[in-house]
């Protein structure tokens, strides 16, 4: 029998995510689609937040980095799958990863559970100017 695909409820990517000890709560810092960068293949630290609901068993989470014809040109994935066990729990994934950009352009970043897709979002690597470059 397969393992039931969650709904994914948001994927949001931002400069930094985190929990707050005190609250007990996931803080967001810097939400974000765009990375500037002066020459490439480049790197960027991103944080990556989703909340995932009825989910029912084990899953393999992986992140990739798509070109927009769908070349997966980076992945990342925890080396274990997770538990996510209770179907009206909504559980909050939390990554603080570093993307590899081989060139400037528009790219998809995309969450896969059980290898799936489960939900993407639109980044952009831009080459940054040098100061004082003429357009």
């Amino acid at each position: 029998m397969n393992t039931p695909i969650p709904i994914c409820k948001s994927f949001l990517t931002c400069r930094e995510v985190t929990a707050d000890p005190k609250y007990n709560d996931t803080c967001l810092i810097g939400l974000r689609s765009f990375f500037d960068h002066h020459r490439y293949p480049a790197s960027v630290r991103v944080g990556i937040f989703a909340r995932l609901a009825s989910a029912h068993g084990q899953y393999r989470i992986e992140i990739q980095l798509q070109s927009t014809t769908g070349e997966v040109v980076w992945t990342d994935a925890p080396p274990d799958p997770w538990d996510l066990n209770d179907p009206l729990y909504n559980y909050d994934l939390r990554f603080n990863i570093t993307l590899v950009f081989p060139a400037p352009g528009t790219y998809e970043l995309v969450l896969l559970v059980n290898g799936q897709e489960l939900a993407r979002e639109r980044f952009f690597a831009r080459l940054l100017q040098p100061t004082g470059s003429q357009p």
